[in-house]
């Protein structure tokens, strides 16, 4: 996974900065899970996905980011 995932206008970024512009206008963000996959944890210790799970203004979101 590169390294800059969450740098604009990356998937991960572009997740953070909506997260920042819900807060801002006094929105909510909450019940946030994150889960990293490793394509095989014996071979590298670079994630190849990350997988997270929000609510958002009372809304579940799923949102899925990769290399």
């Amino acid at each position: 996974m590169k390294s800059s995932i969450n740098q604009p206008p990356g998937s991960y970024a572009a997740m953070e900065q909506e997260w920042a512009n819900t807060i801002t206008n006094n929105g909510n963000v909450s019940n946030v899970k994150i889960t990293i996959k490793y394509e095989d944890p014996n071979f590298s210790n670079r994630p190849t996905k990350f997988e997270v799970n929000a609510t958002v203004n009372g809304n579940v979101k799923f949102y899925e980011h990769f290399n």
